[in-house]
């Protein structure tokens, strides 16, 4: 739901999309554990194992909507900052944890920045990245929130990139004629 409201406000950031946000909150509002969240992550089904979970990229993906019309909900935020302070934060739907991290940390608003940053300094620091989606998004992360790269992250970075090279099929290599 709040990505199809998203790609809407992408495709015509100018058009009017009140009454579409006013029916996504009122739908939230019935799938939220408490006054302003978190949500549920499985929204229309019933309310039973397996899908009555609260996910936090999920909850988050919700935030960052909300936050495209300047609307935050303290208690979304407070879950999203629990979740990375207890170290619950990992998606079973996403198969990358910096793309989750990268989707947690979109949502926050800037005021927000100082809170996190030591706990996804940590979390980098811990768990390096192990692909080149992973690095990417960590990049960004540690971008967007200006954290210093930790030490030994280029070692990791040309040790990414060397393993996962894959040759131009366009260029022509020398001596094949």
């Amino acid at each position: 739901s709040s990505l199809v409201l998203l790609s809407k406000h992408h495709a015509n950031p100018d058009s009017d999309l009140s009454e579409i946000i006013a029916d996504f909150i009122v739908t939230l509002t019935g799938h939220e554990q408490n006054p302003g969240g978190p949500y549920r992550t499985w929204i229309g089904c019933e309310p039973i194992p397996p899908w009555n979970d609260y996910d936090p990229v999920v909850n988050s993906t919700i935030q960052y909507t909300l936050g495209k019309w300047n609307v935050y909900l303290h208690n979304l935020n407070e879950y999203l900052i629990t979740a990375l302070k207890s170290n619950t934060w990992r998606s079973p739907y996403y198969t990358s944890d910096y793309l989750s991290l990268y989707l947690i940390t979109r949502s926050f608003e800037p005021v927000n920045y100082s809170e996190i940053r030591k706990i996804i300094a940590e979390i980098i620091t811990v768990e390096p990245p192990q692909s080149l989606l992973d690095l990417a998004c960590a990049i960004i992360i540690t971008s967007r929130l200006q954290i210093s790269l930790p030490n030994g992250f280029e070692k990791r970075l040309f040790a990414i990139t060397a393993n996962n090279f894959t040759p131009d099929p366009c260029v022509r290599e020398q001596g094949n004629d």
